[in-house]
């Protein structure tokens, strides 16, 4: 029996083992050991795919304001002892050497004169990021360096346009500006034609890049819904521009937070249009996707999922309202056809608590709000929006731009945090690689923070 000298400051025993603190207050525990056997096991907190390949056919003003970067592209013989491709859309982020092996992650920069821009610098300004990725912020360099002088932090932002250099460390930003020409003045917590149009351009070649396998996937700050429209890219919201931009047939919103995994029927539309746009086919869609998405990104092999009603009582036997008969159930006896575990339409007012106590692994909710509320009383501000569906990987904040306190210094960068450390376990787990330990295994199978 011997020990392995691993830089120990102090040392004292816990529950029979040495632990060791070191300079920078990560832990590492050396156990006694067989001569032979691995030496020390870090139990260090880990909190918790470059060119353009194609043109996506988006409508509207705009497009043109990505460039091609020929220096994006990754040549031939810097793929040399790259570990293997997850897929046909090009080589992988990642390879052998023991920091690139973590995944690239596009971080979009959102609208410019939201808060996007500020709740990336502060999650950028601690170790948690650099510790699961290799963040690339894809936005605008002069409005990143004026968030962090705002902020009054000392960070460097740097351009970054070739994927082969180095990246930068923590306390570093890397950025590539997806646009022709600068972006001109704006004004914060104001939607305006130009800062919408750059918001788009940015998620585009967030796309691209991950289309072509030169990032891991996207991770994307939010966008203004009308900002978006007064540039002529007229969406709901990001769900809807992410199916258009990578041709995909059949995608939806699930949002993930605390206990709760909820896939929506619809969005961003009107309650006085709610009863209309519901369709036993659209219901069975959001069924599909929640099993996909349940399997897929969590790993639940035979996921239980939860139905929503839309009425009160589940409509009391029609007494309230007749969907549930006419158009929820034969959803759902569509989709048990198929081999799905799903329950009857049930009473929301019941449902999500169940879920939330592990009685479904998952729930489809019929509309925005009453998917959402439960979902940020209980894990407001980590809660973590993920598109089912796409070829690439994309997680999104659950929060909007925010224009009510942009440029004031008080948003939370806690949803953005959780976003990028789910999309890294996932471009990791898509690629191959193994799951980091610590702390941030826990946003495995059972979700963020769960």
């Amino acid at each position: 029996m011997r020990f392995t000298t691993c830089r120990i400051m102090h040392v004292k025993v816990v529950n029979g083992r040495e632990v060791h603190d070191v300079p920078n207050k990560a832990r590492h525990v050396c156990e006694r050991r067989r001569d032979g056997e691995a030496a020390v096991s870090p139990e260090r907190p880990v909190s918790s795919g470059a060119g353009l390949v194609r043109e996506p056919a988006v409508s509207g003003k705009g497009t043109s304001l990505v460039k091609p970067r020929s220096s994006l592209a990754t040549k031939k013989d810097d793929r040399k002892g790259t570990a293997a491709s997850p897929s046909r859309r090009g080589p992988s982020p990642f390879t052998r050497n023991p920091v690139s092996r973590l995944p690239i992650l596009g971080i979009t920069m959102g609208d410019p004169a939201g808060i996007g821009p500020e709740v990336i610098v502060k999650a950028l300004a601690g170790r948690t990021v650099h510790r699961v990725c290799r963040p690339l912020v894809i936005g605008s360099r002069r409005v990143m360096e004026k968030t962090v002088r705002s902020l009054g932090l000392r960070m460097r932002v740097m351009k970054h346009d070739n994927l082969q250099q180095t990246f930068p460390k923590a306390g570093q930003i890397a950025v590539l500006d997806a646009l022709e020409k600068p972006l001109g003045p704006f004004k914060m917590g104001q939607a305006a034609e130009h800062t919408g149009a750059a918001s788009i351009a940015y998620v585009k070649t967030g796309v691209e890049l991950a289309l072509a396998g030169k990032i891991g996937g996207i991770v994307t700050a939010p966008i203004n819904k009308e900002g978006m429209n007064l540039a002529g890219f007229h969406y709901p919201g990001h769900t809807e521009l992410l199916a258009d931009l990578t041709s995909s047939a059949e995608v939806g919103m699930m949002i993930v937070g605390g206990p709760l995994k909820i896939m929506f029927t619809t969005t961003h539309v009107a309650i006085r249009n709610l009863p209309g746009l519901l369709t036993t086919g659209r219901i069975v869609k959001a069924i599909r996707l929640a099993h996909l998405g349940l399997r897929e990104y969590f790993g639940i092999t035979a996921p239980r999922i939860g139905v929503a009603a839309l009425n009160p009582h589940a409509g009391e036997h029609g007494l309230f309202g007749d969907e549930e008969g006419m158009k929820i159930q034969p959803a759902v006896d569509q989709a048990r056809a198929s081999g799905i575990d799903v329950s009857d339409p049930l009473p929301a007012d019941t449902l999500f608590g169940k879920a939330a106590r592990g009685g479904f692994d998952g729930v489809v909710a019929m509309y925005h709000d009453q998917g959402l509320i439960p979902l940020k009383l209980v894990a407001f501000g980590t809660c973590v929006n993920v598109t089912v569906g796409l070829p690439i990987i994309r997680t999104s904040v659950d929060h909007g731009t925010a224009y009510d306190i942009a440029g004031t210094g008080a948003a939370d960068p806690g949803s953005l945090l959780e976003a990028i450390k789910l999309a890294a376990r996932l471009a990791r787990s898509r690629a191959g690689a193994a799951v980091p330990h610590g702390k941030s295994a826990r946003l495995g199978v059972r979700g963020v923070g769960g």
